[in-house]
């Protein structure tokens, strides 16, 4: 998917930690930036992160790493759970598999002499898209591309402003948002409260979709996965734990 480039950005030097504990050793990577909190994060491929202030020592990072061993081993076997083989890429021919909020379609390109441009629509189970060359698979990949960016960005606009009342009663901002394709996440939220969302995001369901980004908007007032946060995510998305887990098994098409 074609993404605007962001703006060059601060380089965040990073180095690679471990950690031991009862004997079994937890290997990070550590970065340091400005922030005034620690945070530590498990990535979709079991990787840990951990984001610290640049004043603080090293060896009081790994202490915190330690004490949160048992819930990056769980975090680490939730990942470890996902389908081993994931779809391939779409060659944007008739056949492929596509998902959209939670469905899955299957493309069928239709060559149409008269149309003006290339045009799309859901028919039962299929996502029938009508151009002039269909056979001309790059041109429908960025119309197909472009279409599912436009619809990300009314999809998610909608869910935050849907989010924003309940959210806004427990301290939490809903600012605006901008669209990322990440290697690693589906959305990030910066200490700004900048809102960042993958446009992939847009094939789950809209109950899943509201998971992240609940999620995220939470880290506004609690930067770190403690106790503190999922407290806030039990009175923000009662549910989220069943929907953390759809999540982490959802197989995403492109």
């Amino acid at each position: 998917m074609t993404i605007a480039e962001p703006k060059p950005r601060t380089r965040i030097r990073s180095t690679q930690e471990s950690a031991e504990r009862s004997g079994r050793r937890i290997d990070f990577t550590l970065k340091r930036t400005g922030r005034r909190t620690l945070a530590i994060s498990v990535l979709p491929d079991g990787s840990v992160e951990v984001v610290a202030p640049k004043g603080v020592a090293t060896e009081r990072i790994k202490e915190r790493v330690v004490a949160r061993a048992q819930w990056i081993r769980k975090q680490q076997r939730n990942f470890a759970a996902l389908p081993a083989a994931l779809p391939s890429r779409p060659d944007y021919r008739s056949g492929d598999s596509w998902r959209y909020l939670g469905r899955k379609y299957v493309l069928r390109t239709v060559r149409d002499r008269t149309a003006q441009r290339v045009s799309f629509r859901f028919e039962g189970n299929r996502f029938v898209v009508r151009a002039k060359a269909p056979s001309d698979t790059a041109l429908l990949r960025e119309k197909i591309n472009d279409w599912y960016l436009r619809q990300a960005r009314r999809v998610f606009g909608q869910i935050i402003s849907d989010c924003a009342g309940r959210l806004s009663a427990l301290g939490i901002s809903t600012p605006g948002f901008a669209l990322r394709r990440m290697d690693k996440r589906l959305g990030s939220c910066a200490p700004t409260g900048k809102l960042l969302l993958d446009p992939r995001l847009v094939e789950a369901s809209t109950a899943l979709i509201e998971f992240v980004i609940v999620h995220e908007l939470c880290h506004q007032r609690e930067l770190n996965h403690g106790p503190a946060f999922y407290r806030l995510m039990d009175r923000a998305l009662p549910d989220w734990r069943e929907r953390e887990r759809k999540l982490l098994r959802y197989e995403f098409s492109r």
